[in-house]
Protein backbone atom coordinates (compact mmCIF):
# COMPACT_ATOMS: atom_id res chain seq x y z
CA UNK A 1 0.00 0.00 0.00
CA UNK A 2 1.54 3.56 -0.71
CA UNK A 3 0.07 6.94 0.67
CA UNK A 4 0.20 10.00 -2.48
CA UNK A 5 2.59 12.08 -1.57
CA UNK A 6 3.67 16.07 -2.41
CA UNK A 7 7.14 14.99 -4.36
CA UNK A 8 9.08 18.26 -5.83
CA UNK A 9 12.05 17.43 -7.80
CA UNK A 10 14.55 19.19 -10.15
CA UNK A 11 16.74 17.06 -13.17
CA UNK A 12 20.48 18.82 -13.09
CA UNK A 13 22.63 17.46 -15.59
CA UNK A 14 26.35 17.77 -16.44
CA UNK A 15 28.91 16.93 -19.28
CA UNK A 16 32.10 16.14 -19.47
CA UNK A 17 35.17 15.34 -21.79
CA UNK A 18 37.08 13.05 -22.32
CA UNK A 19 40.91 13.27 -24.15
CA UNK A 20 42.21 10.81 -25.77
CA UNK A 21 46.12 10.63 -26.94
CA UNK A 22 48.07 7.79 -28.37
CA UNK A 23 52.11 7.72 -29.04
CA UNK A 24 53.42 5.59 -31.33
CA UNK A 25 56.04 3.05 -30.25
CA UNK A 26 55.28 2.94 -26.83
CA UNK A 27 54.94 -0.24 -24.16
CA UNK A 28 51.96 -0.38 -21.94
CA UNK A 29 51.00 -2.10 -18.58
CA UNK A 30 47.91 -3.63 -17.89
CA UNK A 31 46.94 -3.54 -14.10
CA UNK A 32 43.77 -5.87 -12.56
CA UNK A 33 42.69 -5.71 -9.74
CA UNK A 34 42.04 -8.80 -8.08
CA UNK A 35 39.24 -10.23 -5.98
CA UNK A 36 39.74 -9.95 -2.55
CA UNK A 37 37.49 -12.50 -0.29
CA UNK A 38 37.70 -11.36 2.81
CA UNK A 39 35.31 -13.52 4.15
CA UNK A 40 31.92 -15.91 3.83
CA UNK A 41 28.97 -16.92 5.45
CA UNK A 42 28.30 -19.38 6.14
CA UNK A 43 31.16 -21.79 6.46
CA UNK A 44 29.67 -25.04 6.04
CA UNK A 45 26.37 -26.35 4.25
CA UNK A 46 24.90 -28.81 2.15
CA UNK A 47 24.63 -28.14 -1.90
CA UNK A 48 22.54 -25.61 -2.94
CA UNK A 49 23.65 -23.50 -0.07
CA UNK A 50 23.66 -19.18 -0.74
CA UNK A 51 26.76 -17.94 0.57
CA UNK A 52 27.72 -14.16 1.51
CA UNK A 53 31.64 -13.20 0.37
CA UNK A 54 32.74 -10.25 2.04
CA UNK A 55 35.37 -8.83 0.08
CA UNK A 56 36.70 -5.87 -2.33
CA UNK A 57 37.03 -5.67 -6.30
CA UNK A 58 34.27 -7.58 -6.97
CA UNK A 59 31.68 -5.73 -9.62
CA UNK A 60 33.74 -7.33 -12.46
CA UNK A 61 32.95 -10.84 -11.27
CA UNK A 62 33.07 -13.35 -14.18
CA UNK A 63 32.69 -16.69 -12.59
CA UNK A 64 33.02 -18.26 -9.62
CA UNK A 65 34.34 -21.65 -8.47
CA UNK A 66 34.56 -24.37 -5.59
CA UNK A 67 36.88 -27.14 -6.29
CA UNK A 68 37.05 -26.72 -10.07
CA UNK A 69 33.17 -26.57 -10.31
CA UNK A 70 31.53 -23.53 -11.64
CA UNK A 71 28.65 -21.89 -10.43
CA UNK A 72 25.94 -19.46 -10.34
CA UNK A 73 26.43 -15.70 -8.70
CA UNK A 74 24.79 -12.98 -7.83
CA UNK A 75 26.56 -9.27 -7.54
CA UNK A 76 25.21 -7.47 -4.79
CA UNK A 77 27.95 -4.67 -4.63
CA UNK A 78 31.83 -4.26 -5.20
CA UNK A 79 31.92 -5.21 -1.43
CA UNK A 80 29.90 -8.80 -1.81
CA UNK A 81 29.23 -11.47 -3.71
CA UNK A 82 26.33 -14.52 -3.39
CA UNK A 83 27.27 -17.57 -4.50
CA UNK A 84 25.62 -21.06 -4.80
CA UNK A 85 27.48 -24.23 -3.75
CA UNK A 86 26.83 -26.42 -7.05
CA UNK A 87 26.15 -30.28 -7.14
CA UNK A 88 29.63 -31.86 -7.53
CA UNK A 89 31.21 -29.69 -5.17
CA UNK A 90 33.65 -31.30 -2.56
CA UNK A 91 35.13 -29.01 0.52
CA UNK A 92 37.43 -26.75 -1.18
CA UNK A 93 38.34 -22.85 -0.90
CA UNK A 94 36.06 -20.44 -3.15
CA UNK A 95 37.80 -18.61 -6.24
CA UNK A 96 36.60 -15.64 -8.12
CA UNK A 97 37.56 -14.67 -11.59
CA UNK A 98 37.00 -11.25 -12.83
CA UNK A 99 36.79 -10.30 -16.91
CA UNK A 100 40.18 -8.95 -16.67
CA UNK A 101 41.31 -12.65 -16.18
CA UNK A 102 42.73 -11.65 -12.52
CA UNK A 103 41.91 -14.10 -9.34
CA UNK A 104 41.39 -14.19 -5.65
CA UNK A 105 40.93 -17.20 -3.39
CA UNK A 106 39.30 -17.39 -0.14
CA UNK A 107 42.17 -18.25 2.55
CA UNK A 108 39.81 -20.97 4.36
CA UNK A 109 37.78 -23.86 2.42
CA UNK A 110 34.69 -23.84 2.52
CA UNK A 111 32.59 -27.35 4.05
CA UNK A 112 30.24 -29.06 1.73
CA UNK A 113 27.83 -31.42 4.06
CA UNK A 114 27.75 -34.70 2.37
CA UNK A 115 25.91 -38.00 3.29
CA UNK A 116 27.86 -40.29 5.73
CA UNK A 117 26.51 -43.54 5.13
CA UNK A 118 28.12 -46.91 5.98
CA UNK A 119 26.49 -49.29 3.02
CA UNK A 120 25.28 -52.30 4.63
CA UNK A 121 25.68 -54.06 8.22
CA UNK A 122 26.08 -57.92 9.01
CA UNK A 123 22.54 -59.49 9.58
CA UNK A 124 20.61 -62.31 10.03
CA UNK A 125 19.46 -63.92 6.86
CA UNK A 126 18.00 -67.51 7.62
CA UNK A 127 16.69 -69.80 10.41
CA UNK A 128 16.46 -73.09 10.05
CA UNK A 129 14.75 -75.31 12.94
CA UNK A 130 14.81 -79.13 12.33
CA UNK A 131 11.25 -80.94 13.63
CA UNK A 132 12.68 -83.02 15.89
CA UNK A 133 15.92 -83.28 18.25
CA UNK A 134 18.20 -80.20 18.59
CA UNK A 135 19.74 -79.53 15.48
CA UNK A 136 19.05 -75.82 14.25
CA UNK A 137 21.25 -73.00 12.23
CA UNK A 138 21.58 -69.45 11.43
CA UNK A 139 22.74 -68.04 8.81
CA UNK A 140 23.98 -64.28 8.54
CA UNK A 141 24.90 -62.55 5.57
CA UNK A 142 27.07 -59.41 4.76
CA UNK A 143 26.03 -57.15 1.86
CA UNK A 144 28.75 -54.93 1.79
CA UNK A 145 32.02 -54.64 -0.49
CA UNK A 146 34.25 -55.24 2.47
CA UNK A 147 35.30 -58.04 4.87
CA UNK A 148 33.88 -58.04 8.04
CA UNK A 149 35.75 -59.36 10.85
CA UNK A 150 33.25 -60.77 13.47
CA UNK A 151 36.31 -61.16 16.49
CA UNK A 152 35.24 -59.74 19.84
CA UNK A 153 32.43 -57.54 18.01
CA UNK A 154 29.83 -59.26 17.20
CA UNK A 155 28.04 -62.38 19.40
CA UNK A 156 24.52 -64.18 18.56
CA UNK A 157 21.60 -64.39 21.47
CA UNK A 158 19.56 -66.97 21.71
CA UNK A 159 16.03 -66.08 24.32
CA UNK A 160 14.24 -69.47 24.60
CA UNK A 161 10.94 -67.56 24.94
CA UNK A 162 10.48 -64.50 22.77
CA UNK A 163 10.24 -61.42 24.97
CA UNK A 164 12.91 -63.17 27.97
CA UNK A 165 14.91 -60.71 29.71
CA UNK A 166 17.66 -63.05 29.46
CA UNK A 167 19.16 -65.16 26.89
CA UNK A 168 19.47 -68.76 27.31
CA UNK A 169 22.63 -68.98 25.25
CA UNK A 170 25.55 -66.58 24.10
CA UNK A 171 27.57 -67.11 21.16
CA UNK A 172 30.45 -64.63 20.95
CA UNK A 173 30.92 -64.75 16.91
CA UNK A 174 34.37 -65.84 15.19
CA UNK A 175 36.46 -65.18 12.16
CA UNK A 176 35.58 -63.28 9.10
CA UNK A 177 32.67 -62.98 6.68
CA UNK A 178 33.35 -62.06 3.10
CA UNK A 179 31.44 -59.53 1.17
CA UNK A 180 28.24 -60.55 -0.12
CA UNK A 181 28.49 -63.85 1.36
CA UNK A 182 27.19 -66.27 3.94
CA UNK A 183 27.94 -67.43 7.31
CA UNK A 184 26.58 -70.42 9.28
CA UNK A 185 26.43 -71.22 12.80
CA UNK A 186 25.06 -74.79 13.67
CA UNK A 187 23.35 -75.06 17.05
CA UNK A 188 22.35 -78.81 18.41
CA UNK A 189 23.45 -82.07 16.46
CA UNK A 190 20.59 -84.05 16.07
CA UNK A 191 17.43 -84.50 13.86
CA UNK A 192 17.53 -83.47 10.48
CA UNK A 193 20.74 -81.88 10.03
CA UNK A 194 21.98 -79.95 6.74
CA UNK A 195 25.61 -80.15 5.52
CA UNK A 196 27.96 -79.32 2.35
CA UNK A 197 28.74 -75.47 3.88
CA UNK A 198 31.68 -74.31 6.09
CA UNK A 199 30.24 -73.74 9.60
CA UNK A 200 31.66 -70.47 11.14
CA UNK A 201 30.78 -71.31 14.68
CA UNK A 202 29.10 -74.47 16.54
CA UNK A 203 27.70 -74.48 19.79
CA UNK A 204 25.97 -77.82 21.81
CA UNK A 205 22.71 -75.55 22.39
CA UNK A 206 19.61 -75.99 19.79
CA UNK A 207 16.51 -74.06 19.09
CA UNK A 208 13.17 -74.68 18.58
CA UNK A 209 9.28 -72.86 18.89
CA UNK A 210 9.20 -69.64 19.83
CA UNK A 211 12.56 -68.80 20.07
CA UNK A 212 13.55 -65.63 19.52
CA UNK A 213 17.22 -64.53 18.36
CA UNK A 214 19.05 -61.27 18.08
CA UNK A 215 22.50 -60.39 16.72
CA UNK A 216 24.56 -58.01 19.01
CA UNK A 217 27.11 -55.63 17.92
CA UNK A 218 29.36 -53.97 20.70
CA UNK A 219 26.65 -54.59 22.88
CA UNK A 220 23.68 -53.38 20.90
CA UNK A 221 20.76 -55.11 19.53
CA UNK A 222 21.16 -54.60 15.96
CA UNK A 223 19.16 -57.23 14.64
CA UNK A 224 16.04 -59.64 15.35
CA UNK A 225 14.25 -62.51 14.02
CA UNK A 226 11.45 -64.55 16.33
CA UNK A 227 10.54 -68.36 15.66
CA UNK A 228 6.94 -69.30 15.07
CA UNK A 229 5.54 -71.48 17.68
CA UNK A 230 6.16 -74.85 15.97
CA UNK A 231 8.94 -76.86 15.50
CA UNK A 232 10.25 -78.03 12.00
CA UNK A 233 10.58 -74.64 10.13
CA UNK A 234 13.09 -72.39 7.94
CA UNK A 235 12.20 -68.71 7.60
CA UNK A 236 14.02 -66.73 5.37
CA UNK A 237 14.60 -62.49 4.98
CA UNK A 238 13.30 -61.31 1.55
CA UNK A 239 15.71 -60.18 -0.58
CA UNK A 240 14.42 -56.48 -0.86
CA UNK A 241 13.50 -56.38 3.44
CA UNK A 242 15.84 -54.05 4.95
CA UNK A 243 18.25 -55.09 7.06
CA UNK A 244 19.30 -55.28 10.03
CA UNK A 245 16.52 -54.34 12.11
CA UNK A 246 16.38 -54.03 15.90
CA UNK A 247 12.94 -54.90 16.07
CA UNK A 248 10.63 -57.76 14.33
CA UNK A 249 9.42 -57.33 11.66
CA UNK A 250 7.37 -60.56 10.04
CA UNK A 251 6.42 -59.10 6.95
CA UNK A 252 10.19 -59.14 5.94
CA UNK A 253 10.11 -63.05 6.11
CA UNK A 254 8.93 -65.65 4.35
CA UNK A 255 8.24 -68.40 6.52
CA UNK A 256 7.52 -72.45 5.82
CA UNK A 257 6.62 -74.89 8.39
CA UNK A 258 8.63 -77.45 7.14
CA UNK A 259 12.21 -77.57 7.67
CA UNK A 260 14.55 -77.06 4.31
CA UNK A 261 18.28 -77.37 3.98
CA UNK A 262 18.07 -75.89 0.14
CA UNK A 263 18.53 -72.19 0.94
CA UNK A 264 21.18 -72.36 3.33
CA UNK A 265 24.26 -70.81 3.04
CA UNK A 266 22.88 -68.96 0.11
CA UNK A 267 21.21 -65.17 0.27
CA UNK A 268 19.95 -62.82 -2.55
CA UNK A 269 19.68 -59.39 -1.31
CA UNK A 270 18.42 -56.18 -3.01
CA UNK A 271 17.93 -53.41 -0.51
CA UNK A 272 20.90 -53.09 1.78
CA UNK A 273 24.51 -52.73 -0.42
CA UNK A 274 23.37 -49.08 -1.60
CA UNK A 275 22.58 -45.87 0.08
CA UNK A 276 19.10 -44.94 -0.03
CA UNK A 277 17.61 -42.72 -2.33
CA UNK A 278 16.36 -38.93 -1.21
CA UNK A 279 14.98 -36.17 -3.06
CA UNK A 280 15.96 -32.65 -2.45
CA UNK A 281 13.52 -30.11 -0.69
CA UNK A 282 12.59 -26.71 -3.55
CA UNK A 283 13.23 -23.70 -3.01
CA UNK A 284 9.81 -21.34 -2.70
CA UNK A 285 8.43 -18.01 -3.31
CA UNK A 286 5.20 -16.59 -1.18
CA UNK A 287 4.14 -13.89 0.36
CA UNK A 288 4.57 -12.55 3.68
CA UNK A 289 2.20 -13.96 6.12
CA UNK A 290 2.06 -16.88 3.76
CA UNK A 291 2.81 -20.44 4.59
CA UNK A 292 5.22 -23.07 2.79
CA UNK A 293 5.95 -26.53 3.26
CA UNK A 294 9.40 -27.73 2.36
CA UNK A 295 9.83 -31.97 2.24
CA UNK A 296 11.90 -34.92 1.40
CA UNK A 297 11.37 -38.95 0.97
CA UNK A 298 13.47 -41.76 0.82
CA UNK A 299 12.66 -45.31 -0.49
CA UNK A 300 12.96 -46.39 2.85
CA UNK A 301 10.88 -45.45 6.13
CA UNK A 302 12.89 -46.63 9.46
CA UNK A 303 14.92 -43.00 8.87
CA UNK A 304 14.17 -40.15 11.47
CA UNK A 305 14.43 -36.66 10.16
CA UNK A 306 15.72 -33.62 11.60
CA UNK A 307 15.25 -29.94 9.81
CA UNK A 308 18.30 -27.76 10.29
CA UNK A 309 17.63 -24.11 9.84
CA UNK A 310 20.67 -21.36 9.27
CA UNK A 311 20.68 -18.72 11.85
CA UNK A 312 22.15 -15.13 11.88
CA UNK A 313 25.25 -16.07 13.13
CA UNK A 314 25.51 -18.58 10.12
CA UNK A 315 25.21 -21.93 12.02
CA UNK A 316 23.19 -24.29 11.15
CA UNK A 317 20.78 -25.41 14.28
CA UNK A 318 17.99 -27.86 14.61
CA UNK A 319 14.47 -26.67 13.52
CA UNK A 320 12.45 -25.79 16.65
CA UNK A 321 9.01 -27.53 16.89
CA UNK A 322 7.57 -23.92 18.07
CA UNK A 323 5.47 -21.62 16.14
CA UNK A 324 5.62 -20.54 13.12
CA UNK A 325 7.22 -23.61 12.67
CA UNK A 326 5.65 -27.81 12.40
CA UNK A 327 7.00 -31.16 12.22
CA UNK A 328 10.66 -30.32 12.02
CA UNK A 329 11.41 -34.22 13.06
CA UNK A 330 8.95 -35.46 10.22
CA UNK A 331 10.31 -35.82 6.67
CA UNK A 332 8.11 -32.48 5.37
CA UNK A 333 8.63 -29.10 7.37
CA UNK A 334 5.18 -26.77 7.61
CA UNK A 335 6.08 -23.21 8.35
CA UNK A 336 2.77 -20.76 8.51
CA UNK A 337 2.49 -17.20 8.77
CA UNK A 338 5.47 -16.62 7.48
CA UNK A 339 6.87 -12.76 8.89
CA UNK A 340 8.88 -10.62 6.27
CA UNK A 341 12.28 -11.50 8.75
CA UNK A 342 12.17 -15.19 6.46
CA UNK A 343 13.09 -13.62 3.84
CA UNK A 344 16.04 -15.69 2.47
CA UNK A 345 16.28 -18.26 5.00
CA UNK A 346 18.04 -21.45 4.29
CA UNK A 347 17.21 -25.41 5.32
CA UNK A 348 18.33 -28.44 4.71
CA UNK A 349 16.78 -31.99 6.50
CA UNK A 350 19.18 -34.78 7.92
CA UNK A 351 17.82 -37.93 7.79
CA UNK A 352 19.79 -40.39 10.14
CA UNK A 353 19.69 -44.46 11.14
CA UNK A 354 21.81 -46.44 12.59
CA UNK A 355 25.57 -45.55 11.18
CA UNK A 356 24.08 -43.58 7.91
CA UNK A 357 23.41 -39.95 7.74
CA UNK A 358 22.22 -38.82 4.89
CA UNK A 359 22.03 -34.78 3.95
CA UNK A 360 19.24 -33.48 1.15
CA UNK A 361 20.33 -30.01 -1.06
CA UNK A 362 19.50 -26.80 0.91
CA UNK A 363 16.39 -24.63 -0.06
CA UNK A 364 15.63 -21.58 0.57
CA UNK A 365 12.31 -18.71 1.16
CA UNK A 366 11.76 -15.87 -1.12
CA UNK A 367 8.64 -13.66 0.40
CA UNK A 368 7.68 -11.35 -2.67
CA UNK A 369 7.28 -8.19 -1.66
CA UNK A 370 4.42 -6.90 -4.53
CA UNK A 371 5.46 -3.41 -6.41
CA UNK A 372 2.67 -1.12 -6.46
CA UNK A 373 2.97 2.61 -8.27
CA UNK A 374 3.75 5.45 -6.58
CA UNK A 375 2.44 9.13 -7.39
CA UNK A 376 3.35 12.24 -6.22
CA UNK A 377 0.28 14.28 -3.89
CA UNK A 378 -1.20 16.59 -6.34
CA UNK A 379 -3.32 20.28 -6.33
CA UNK A 380 -5.80 21.09 -8.43
CA UNK A 381 -8.36 23.52 -9.38
CA UNK A 382 -11.13 22.21 -10.01
CA UNK A 383 -11.15 17.92 -10.77
CA UNK A 384 -8.11 15.56 -11.17
CA UNK A 385 -7.92 12.43 -13.54
CA UNK A 386 -6.74 9.10 -11.87
CA UNK A 387 -3.75 8.09 -14.43
CA UNK A 388 -3.25 4.66 -15.46
CA UNK A 389 -1.74 2.10 -13.19
CA UNK A 390 0.71 -0.04 -13.80
CA UNK A 391 0.95 -1.91 -11.01
CA UNK A 392 -1.69 -2.48 -8.37
CA UNK A 393 -5.26 -0.41 -7.93
CA UNK A 394 -6.98 2.69 -6.84
CA UNK A 395 -9.18 2.50 -3.36
CA UNK A 396 -10.61 5.04 -0.99
CA UNK A 397 -8.87 3.13 1.96
CA UNK A 398 -5.95 1.27 3.23
CA UNK A 399 -5.40 -2.38 2.71
CA UNK A 400 -7.61 -2.69 -0.69
CA UNK A 401 -10.74 -1.45 1.43
CA UNK A 402 -13.29 0.98 0.70
CA UNK A 403 -14.47 1.52 -3.07
CA UNK A 404 -11.81 0.76 -5.90
CA UNK A 405 -11.55 3.73 -8.40
CA UNK A 406 -10.57 3.23 -11.50
CA UNK A 407 -7.98 4.92 -14.39
CA UNK A 408 -10.00 7.67 -15.47
CA UNK A 409 -11.82 8.70 -12.53
CA UNK A 410 -12.39 12.27 -12.07
CA UNK A 411 -11.63 13.63 -8.44
CA UNK A 412 -13.95 16.48 -7.84
CA UNK A 413 -13.38 16.61 -3.80
CA UNK A 414 -10.08 16.63 -1.23
CA UNK A 415 -9.25 13.12 -0.58
CA UNK A 416 -6.96 10.77 -0.33
CA UNK A 417 -6.21 7.69 -2.43
CA UNK A 418 -4.77 4.21 -1.98
CA UNK A 419 -2.80 2.54 -4.22
CA UNK A 420 -2.32 -1.05 -3.26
Amino acid sequence: MKKLLFICFAVMAYSFTVKASSKSNSNSTFYCPSPVINSFSPSQGPVNTQVTLVGSNFENTASVNIDGVSTSFTIVSNNELLVTIPQGAESSAITVLTTGACSGTSANSFTVLEDSCSIGEVYISEVYDSETGSYGAVELYNPTNTVINLNGVYELQRFGDIGDATPSAIIPLTGTIAPQSTYMIVMGSTGNTCSGFPIGDAVAAGINDNDEIKLVKNSTVIDVVEAIDERGYTIIRNANATAPLDTYNVSDWSISTFEDCSNLNTHTDTANNTIPEITDPISQTICENGMITFSTSLNNSIFQYQWKVLDTSGNWVDVPNTSPYSNPQNNWLDITNVPLSFNGNQYYCEVTYNSCTLITNAAQITIDTPEVDTLPDVDVCTEYTLPTLTNGNYYTATNGTGTMLNAGDNITTNQTIYIY
